[in-house]
């Protein structure tokens, strides 16, 4: 075969060849922060978080909280999205003098540090270089009611996804933001079905889940009274609002704003 064909042949093998897949994107390391308060109702807990005036002032709460057993769990809304927010654990802490956790947890590691009003008494830092427990693990294990196994276990598990599960089953705190994602996705319905949490939804739909006459935790004010649930008129459009009484003020709040800032019954919450 001549030079010709030869590089005939190779131009038609380098054509018939099936093109390179382009390579996936690595998976997103997404990072979560929360903490939780022990010995305490998040009532108490979200004055120390400084927010009270912010929805008088029209923000929405940058925190959600939630009740879980002994704990307050905290976790920041989208707009704090991975942050460490281990200072503002150690805040509440030292105001309300109680013990508090804080978690920080991306695809690759998880840390915390465990603290008694205000002070630093024990931490796993994951993230900067191998897993290294520090502190005094007895004191903490007695400040949250643990065996001290269940803390000393943690010392190079840091970069183990399912030593975290078995760590916030024996501690009773979960992320709450995670929760809320997960509620989020399961509220999710096909094109053309109604959904549960829209804001035109009938108003029988909305009294079956936060009665008026019901006391109810609203993030940042704490605890309300639903007063009432009216349709109100916006833009045309017929909205299901709650009339709530925060001490002395009367508000109106869509109930759709109101579920996003993870208002619940206090009761059933």
């Amino acid at each position: 075969m001549g030079t010709v064909g030869a590089l005939a042949l190779t131009i038609g093998a380098c054509a018939s060849s099936p093109p390179r897949q382009p390579r996936e994107a690595p998976e997103e390391d997404v990072a979560r922060a929360w903490f939780g308060v022990r010995g305490t109702k998040c009532d108490a807990v979200l004055p120390a978080l400084g927010l009270a005036a912010s929805l008088r002032a029209g923000t929405v709460s940058p925190w959600r909280v939630v009740e879980q057993g002994p704990w307050c769990a905290v976790a920041p809304t989208e707009g704090g999205a991975g942050l460490r927010i281990d200072s503002m654990a150690q805040r509440v802490s030292a105001t309300l003098g109680l013990p508090a956790l804080s978690l920080f947890v991306t695809s690759a590691a998880w840390s915390y540090t465990v603290f008694d009003r205000g002070e630093p008494v024990l931490s796993l830092e994951s993230h900067l270089g191998p897993p290294l427990l520090s502190g005094d693990a007895l004191r903490a294990a007695g400040i949250l009611e643990l065996d001290t196994t269940v803390l000393t276990a943690t010392s190079d598990r840091g970069r183990v996804p399912r030593a975290l599960e078995a760590f916030s089953s024996e501690v009773g705190l979960r992320d709450p933001g995670q929760e809320a994602r997960v509620v989020e996705a399961q509220r999710h319905v096909a094109p053309g079905e109604q959904s549960d949490s829209d804001e035109t939804r009938a108003p029988e739909a909305t009294l079956a889940r936060i009665p008026p006459g019901t006391w109810a935790a609203l993030p940042p004010l704490g605890v309300v009274l639903v007063k009432a649930v009216e349709l109100r008129d916006n833009g045309g459009v017929q909205v299901p609002t709650y009339v709530i009484v925060d001490d002395r003020t009367t508000l109106n709040l869509p109930v759709a704003r109101a579920e996003a800032m993870g208002m619940t019954d206090r009761v059933r919450g």
